[in-house]
């Protein structure tokens, strides 16, 4: 059930709860098993974690590229509203697929979230000029 998994780019965990039960620590860290699976960690932590998860509002980690709108089932009408919604003003943008703002890309291929890869830019150069005269 896609809807009772977490998508791993944003998450807060209760680390104090997890290394309360050292059982939980040990399957977490199962590389072997998590090798298993197409989204390795990803999938290991909605395995392992499965009855603890609790999901934030979807303007916590909106995807730079995938609409869940229009293309990811099973999602309910309320669902894909609350997620066009949040779209509309992120919180955090999850660069979960190309380009990446820390790449090189091509402006004009961008369609939704050319804004944030401005920023991101600026940002960085920033903070490089920034360091740059810290270490002279």
């Amino acid at each position: 059930d896609m809807t009772a998994c977490i998508n791993a780019g944003v998450l807060i965990m209760d680390c104090d709860s997890i290394r309360a039960e050292k059982s939980l620590i040990i399957d977490l860290l199962n590389i072997e098993q998590a090798m298993n699976y197409i989204f390795l960690d990803q999938d290991q932590i909605n395995l392992v974690l499965k009855d603890r998860i609790h999901f934030l509002p979807p303007i916590w980690n909106v995807w730079n590229r995938i609409d869940m709108t229009r293309r990811i089932p099973p999602f309910t009408k309320q669902d894909r509203s609350h997620y066009a919604d949040a779209r509309r003003e992120p919180l955090i943008v999850h660069f979960q697929s190309k380009p990446k703002p820390w790449a090189p890309f091509n402006q004009r291929k961008l369609k939704w979230g050319a804004r944030f890869y401005i920023e991101y830019w600026m940002l960085k150069k920033s903070m490089l000029k920034e360091i740059s005269r810290s270490v002279k």
